[in-house]
């Protein structure tokens, strides 16, 4: 899980790769945007998640988005608001944490275009079973 490595990048579309999402006028944006984003907050994630296995996400806010609209794809694509990513420890413990901004959904994983905020890691977080899901993947 990309998570574990504690470094908000792990999450981000890679700076080199962003032209592949969006045009060239929306890029400059995102990359000022996320060029101020800074929380203590991930180093808390790297830790927290580093011994656990991925147990599933639950999406909120879930749209498609389409070609050269207000985020300036250049493609449709299915984007997040909101998700939730659980881990599981191997004692069973789960531990989960919200990640919000603008996160592409895609089948080899969650790419953020840029992040507005983390959430606090909790161990058997609440929105495990109050979350109410535009769309779950996996079983936790």
């Amino acid at each position: 899980m990309r998570l574990q490595q504690g470094d908000r990048a792990a999450v981000l579309v890679p700076d080199g790769e962003i032209g592949d999402y969006l045009l060239e006028g929306a890029m400059r944006r995102v990359l000022i945007r996320r060029s101020v984003q800074t929380s203590p907050v991930w180093r808390e994630v790297g830790r927290d998640f580093r011994a656990t296995e991925f147990a599933g996400v639950c999406f909120q806010g879930i749209r498609v988005e389409g070609a050269d609209g207000p985020l300036g794809l250049r493609t449709s694509l299915a984007i997040v608001d909101r998700a939730l990513v659980v881990g599981r420890r191997r004692d069973g413990a789960r531990v989960a944490t919200w990640l919000e901004g603008a996160i592409v959904a895609q089948p080899e994983g969650l790419r953020g275009l840029y992040l507005q905020e983390i959430s606090p890691v909790r161990w058997e977080h609440s929105d495990l079973q109050l979350a109410a899901c535009d769309m779950r993947v996996g079983d936790y």
